[in-house]
């Protein structure tokens, strides 16, 4: 069954009703960020494929509705761009293919960032971070019981980190979870930070929950080394510093009304020491960025761009 998304400027473009749903579930996610979001993507494109083609139009109506679900989140915005290419070489054949590959890529690259993350991550070490990130996840569980602790900051609004937390824990990873004002007070037995990223700009502002900035701050005015974490897909080739579009939430405190916060902050490259990727770790730099940007680009399509 297709319906047409009248109130999302479809007008007689009819997309399969399974698409328009997966579009809504991913404009309503707020919690499992953007490899979920990705992935979801990625599916809504395979369904859209076994549906037929839906013409030039229609798969150009589609990719803007897989933007706008979160305009200012890499991953959809590189889903998109991936498959629209795709279609251009290949047709609706080609979408399928794309989408397919990209959930391929986007396994086998967080099992390397896990594995990876282990060349930094020696025994006894204790790790901060920020939020829930698969990728910081992946790496901390990996390691287990030989980190010495993993410092968890609780990330309101949305507690995002007391998820993060309980997942350690269950993986008997020993976790310390501490509200985000007293971020100073643990961070001084801390060895390293380990942030995942929603978005990084093309010259290498990291986008992440918000709070992440000043963990980063804070940990860099005690000499403490910063490493992002991050699959290339995260990374934005149209948007530079201070050109990705805020997203905001708000929450009820009893007795005052209706707080409105940003969801996101984001960290400039000075900040940020090092980087994990499928690569491997690096420097973190812009041109290392594109280089790896650039490479997964030439993985998923079997060309370079940009």
């Amino acid at each position: 069954m297709v319906v047409c998304a009248i109130h999302s400027g479809c007008k007689a473009l009819d997309l399969p009703e399974r698409f328009l749903k997966i579009v809504e579930e991913i404009k309503g996610e707020r919690v499992r960020g953007a490899a979920w979001s990705a992935r979801k993507a990625a599916e809504a494109f395979i369904t859209l494929a076994e549906s037929g083609d839906p013409g030039s139009r229609g798969m150009e109506r589609a990719a803007s509705m897989i933007i706008e679900a979160n305009p200012g989140m890499a991953s959809l915005y590189n889903v998109a761009r991936l498959v629209m290419e795709a279609y251009a070489q290949d047709g609706i054949r080609g979408v399928d293919e794309a989408a397919r590959r990209f959930i391929e890529y986007q396994s086998e690259a967080s099992r390397k960032i896990a594995l990876e993350a282990q060349k930094i991550l020696p025994r006894g070490i204790v790790v901060a971070t920020i939020s829930f990130s698969s990728n910081v996840y992946a790496a901390l569980a990996y390691a287990g019981g030989k980190l010495g602790k993993a410092v968890v900051l609780e990330s309101r609004p949305g507690g995002e980190g007391v998820f993060l937390a309980k997942e350690l824990k269950r993986r008997r990873v020993e976790v310390e979870l501490v509200p985000d004002s007293s971020m100073h007070v643990f961070l001084k037995d801390v060895d390293l930070v380990l942030v995942g990223a929603d978005t990084v700009t093309w010259d290498a502002c990291l986008y992440n929950k918000v709070g992440t900035r000043l963990l980063i701050e804070a940990a860099k005015r005690r000499e403490i080394p910063v490493t992002g974490v991050f699959e290339a897909y995260k990374i934005h080739p149209a948007k530079k510093c201070g050109e990705v579009e805020p997203v905001a939430t708000e929450y009820e405190v009893e007795g005052y009304g209706t707080i409105i916060t940003p969801l996101f902050d984001h960290t400039p490259p000075a900040l940020i020491d090092a980087m994990i990727t499928s690569s491997g770790v690096s420097e973190y730099t812009a041109p290392a960025l594109r280089r790896i940007y650039r490479e997964f680009y030439a993985e998923i399509l079997g060309s370079e761009d940009k």
